[in-house]
């Protein structure tokens, strides 16, 4: 048993007015509840913060905004519980007010007076096709629970439902024995199989939404790259695929059998050999002319290494280097060549 909590089989807490009035103002309820707008935000509420929500004044319209309740429906008597708790039901999405004992006691058989027919159903409850259902489990909770059927019994002899549209209710017995009750229904726990399978249905409908955007978006940065667009996600595939062939020219240097044009090269300059390649692949990507020159002006422009005097003399040393890049693409090593050449089918992430 949680700290906090009555156990089923326990008698009513012993509350005066005054705790009762102030567990359950609507100044205290306001500060309890995070302002719901939505269906689905009072689907994924704890079954305590449901009996909270359907304590407000404005439950069924938060902040002016009109529920929605989805119109579904489950075979009738489907539900099976045990002890208060629901064991078994089908998924019941959109419902958040099924089975609350506080929403279920207060608008049942709310009504408002229509000119000229009379007192008329004023809640959804009166035509909720799972009215029955609903009711059921309300009183089986009432029935698991001494301590709630003393506190529900308690309302019923201070007018119980026929109080909520007295215009003095609030400061009257019913009043206080509504709040009583309330507080009882909180401290009492029960579960529902249906609440994880609600969370469930909607992280499923939520991944649903995430990979058909994720299909979105790879579709479109192909077609962008179809066009010779290239996004960050493409220049850093090409940055990660440079930086692998770089750890494996460098592991080749110390390798027996290590190409000599490939082991005389200076690790500086094994590096910068690499960035004339990145660039190479970048100005491919982007359907430009690969020259020493364009090639030249990315590595000035990114501020990437470059050990030349000048730009003439870096674009000579890019045109040596972009040499030693084909030469070193057709040299065999280890099954396969020494430094493979970009495959934008296989390294280009797939990811959106």
């Amino acid at each position: 048993m949680s700290h906090g909590s009555l156990d089923k089989n326990a008698r009513a807490p012993v509350l005066n007015e005054h705790t009762a009035v102030i567990a359950m103002s609507d100044a205290k309820a306001s500060a309890l509840i995070t302002t719901v707008m939505t269906v689905r935000q009072l689907d994924e509420l704890s079954y305590r913060a449901k009996l909270r929500h359907w304590t407000r004044t404005d439950s069924w319209n938060p902040d002016g905004a009109r529920l929605r309740l989805k119109n579904t429906k489950i075979e009738p008597f489907s539900v099976r519980m045990y002890d208060g708790d629901i064991t078994a039901m089908p998924l019941l999405v959109g419902r958040p007010c099924f089975g609350i004992l506080t929403a279920f006691l207060r608008y049942r058989d709310a009504t408002k007076l229509v000119k000229g027919r009379g007192l008329q159903p004023s809640s959804r409850c009166a035509s909720c096709v799972f009215r029955p259902d609903c009711e059921r489990i309300v009183r089986n909770r009432l029935m698991a629970s001494p301590a709630l059927r003393q506190a529900y019994d308690q309302w019923l002899l201070a007018e119980g439902p026929g109080s909520f549209v007295r215009p003095n209710w609030k400061g009257s017995h019913a009043y206080r024995a509504w709040g009583r009750l309330c507080v009882v229904a909180e401290a009492t726990p029960f579960k529902s199989v249906n609440d994880q399978a609600v969370l469930n249905h909607y992280q499923d409908a939520d991944n649903a939404v995430l990979e058909k955007d994720r299909i979105r978006q790879i579709a479109a940065r192909k077609k962008q790259l179809r066009a010779g667009n290239i996004d960050d996600r493409h220049l850093l595939d090409i940055l990660v695929a440079g930086a692998y062939r770089s750890d494996d020219l460098i592991e080749a240097i110390t390798e027996d059998g290590a190409p000599r044009a490939l082991w005389q090269l200076p690790v500086d300059s094994l590096l910068e050999l690499i960035d004339v390649w990145v660039c190479r692949e970048v100005l491919r990507a982007e359907q430009k002319k690969v020259t020493a020159a364009s090639i030249a002006r990315i590595i000035v422009e990114r501020g990437w290494r470059n050990t030349s005097a000048n730009f003439g003399a870096l674009s000579t040393r890019v045109s040596r280097d972009l040499g030693r890049i084909e030469r070193f693409e057709n040299t065999p090593w280890k099954g396969w060549v020494l430094l493979p050449p970009f495959d934008p089918r296989a390294e280009f992430s797939s990811e959106g």
